[in-house]
């Protein structure tokens, strides 16, 4: 998780973010995560 935070740093809003994920993302790719946390910023409005 910190890996797809920092890698798309440039394109969120400004603001304060905690990043939680559940014991079953352990078990997926990097590919897999990337597209998931993709999805949650735009789902909650966090990329500018």
């Amino acid at each position: 998780m910190r890996a797809h935070f920092i890698e798309n740093i440039d394109l969120l809003s400004q603001g304060s973010y905690v990043l939680v994920a559940k014991p079953d993302l352990l078990s997926k790719s990097f590919l897999e995560t990337k597209k998931t946390y993709l999805h949650a910023l735009k789902k909650c409005s966090a990329l500018t």
